[in-house]
């Protein structure tokens, strides 16, 4: 009996010296940011979640600005919540329904945030317009509104980023948002589009630029065509496309050359021959062409180096247009546009460190 106790009390002395030797290794908040990210990249269960019940999964919505009725998801945690976020969908036609997204949204409601979810129709079809901002608006209104809603953050990813930041500028929010947090975000379009089609490290760069811009041109003829070539490329690279082309008007036959562009200086040559309104929506996008002076919160760029969607200088461009000491960028080598699948073992400790601020963040204001 004596001899099971001391081996107790032994590997209880190791757990503990492990614990605190981990604590030591890891960054500011790396205990807390450990377990958030386990969670948020559907790692499966901790041991402290079985103890824990599953975050509450509300689907409905929430009454926005003029009685408009916005839908979306809002994930409960059990537990006490210490902080509201709003976690905006990025491009893809599974929109808030995404497994990626459904497993994210669970962890942080785990982490104590109370999450919220905004449905994005243009984001399912893989369009951006500017109604989108004022709709992402109203979710930060509906989060502010919570009783914890006195500390709001927000998530969002790729070209979801520029919408959520211009919804944070707006004069009915810019006070209520203290942390943004971005993931792969996009800052300059037009530098995004032509890395994505002339980059080369993506060999479906030039169609997934066509599928994500095809809505730049006013001719919903054209909008169908282009989001038409797109689909057929990216499902056979080979596919012929001469008898959609063919039928292709000026605007689309534009994007279309903008989109086939083989090197940057033809990229460049396209993009000049655009017709005013079609390079003015480029532009308008990302953020590079607006003011970014009204955003009061504090941000967090979480990038990767091998992105071959947005390139991880975008991060970089977007810290030096903020305010001094506003931003902070973490550059990942593994994480590839935004999938947490693709962290590799080096990008541990990076990916704790931006958890972990985010979990800081949420304690700030206890």
């Amino acid at each position: 009996m004596k001899l099971l106790s001391r081996l107790l009390i032994g590997v209880l002395a190791v757990l503990i010296a492990g614990a605190v030797a981990l604590a030591i290794m890891l960054p500011p908040g790396g205990l807390s940011g450990a377990l958030l990210l386990w969670r948020v990249t559907g790692n499966g269960a901790t041991l402290a979640d079985a103890f824990a019940p599953e975050a509450l999964r509300e689907v409905g919505g929430w009454v926005g600005r003029n009685g408009t009725f916005r839908q979306g998801d809002i994930y409960q945690p059990r537990g006490t919540a210490k902080a509201v976020l709003v976690l905006v969908p990025g491009a893809s036609p599974q929109g808030r329904n995404d497994s990626r997204l459904v497993i994210a949204a669970n962890g942080l409601a785990k982490s104590g945030f109370i999450v919220l979810v905004p449905e994005i129709a243009n984001f399912r079809r893989l369009r951006i317009e500017d109604s989108d901002i004022d709709l992402i608006g109203d979710a930060i209104l509906a989060a502010a509104d919570r009783p914890q809603g006195s500390r709001v953050a927000l998530l969002a990813a790729s070209y979801a980023l520029p919408p959520t930041i211009k919804a944070a500028m707006q004069a009915e929010t810019r006070d209520l948002v203290g942390l943004v947090v971005g993931v792969g975000g996009v800052y300059d379009s037009v530098e995004t589009a032509k890395f994505l089609v002339t980059g080369g490290t993506n060999p479906f760069g030039t169609w997934s630029f066509l599928a994500i811009h095809a809505d730049l041109v006013a001719d919903p003829a054209d909008r169908t065509t282009l989001s038409a070539i797109a689909a057929r490329r990216l499902a056979d690279p080979s596919a012929n496309v001469d008898d959609l082309t063919a039928s292709l008007g000026e605007e689309g036959k534009a994007v279309f050359a903008l989109a086939t562009a083989r090197d940057e200086e033809s990229f460049d040559e396209a993009k000049a021959s655009l017709p005013t309104a079609l390079a003015e929506r480029l532009v308008n996008i990302g953020l590079a062409g607006s003011s970014l002076d009204a955003l009061n919160a504090d941000v967090i760029l979480i990038h990767g180096r091998r992105d071959r969607i947005v390139p991880s200088t975008e991060a970089e461009s977007l810290a030096q247009a903020l305010k001094p000491d506003q931003a902070r960028v973490i550059l990942l080598d593994g994480l590839d546009h935004a999938d947490p699948a693709s962290l590799r073992k080096d990008d541990l400790i990076g990916a704790i460190s931006a958890a972990g601020a985010l979990m800081q963040w949420r304690d700030a204001g206890e």
